[in-house]
């Protein structure tokens, strides 16, 4: 379940059709939690490890650009 404040923020965020980033999402619960609350990014060691910009573009370039959804 997600906790009450982030389900507040995310719920808040999107009727004022901000757009969301989840942060810190470690476990696949987490990222079920998010996506059921229509977040609209996520960022966290379950999607990959820190990198250095050198890494990170390779990385992007690599990946399918989707939604957290998907």
């Amino acid at each position: 379940a997600v906790p009450a404040i982030i389900h507040a923020i995310v719920t808040l965020a999107n009727h004022l059709k901000l757009q969301v980033v989840a942060e810190g999402i470690e476990s696949s619960d987490q990222m079920a939690g998010v996506i059921a609350l229509e977040c609209d990014y996520a960022q966290g060691y379950l999607i990959s490890k820190p990198m250095t910009v050198d890494e990170l573009l390779p990385w992007m370039r690599n990946r399918e650009r989707r939604p957290i959804a998907a």
